[in-house]
């Protein structure tokens, strides 16, 4: 049984065969528990029951899956990119392993401080290639 959300979406029904298709084959034994569809972003967005996230264009394109992985389980490069924040003075918020079509595999870990927020992209080896501060 699939749920599904309204945001620009009223059943699942409105989810097309071959976007439900693509999304079933990349969930493998995870059910799809909530449809999101966002007309402006031109995607679909099946929410899992392990908390991933997989994104579908409207044309059938997958963009990407990001689900959330516990600290304990980050690779020991990556885990050592996060310490150098650690020991000054960020926390580390939420940890995300995302997977997609240009950078493949990577990290997504949101820090924080006192005055800063930022979420860093780290590669598999341990490399940020990508800094978002807010």
């Amino acid at each position: 049984l699939t749920l599904c959300a309204v945001f620009w979406l009223s059943t699942c029904s409105r989810v097309p065969a071959n976007i439900r298709t693509i999304v079933e084959h990349r969930a493998g034994q995870h059910k799809v528990i909530k449809w999101v569809s966002d007309q402006k972003a031109a995607k679909y967005m099946a929410v899992l029951s392990n908390g991933a996230l997989i994104e579908i264009g409207k044309n059938g394109d997958w963009q990407q899956t990001s689900s959330p992985i516990i600290q304990n389980h980050l690779p020991s490069a990556v885990f050592s990119t996060i310490q150098q924040y650690l020991k000054n003075g960020f926390e580390a918020d939420s940890f995300l392993i995302i997977e997609d079509p240009i950078y493949g595999k990577y990290y997504e870990i949101d820090i924080t401080s006192d005055h800063q927020y930022i979420i860093l992209s780290i590669d598999t080896s341990g490399k940020v290639f990508k800094k978002d501060f807010f």
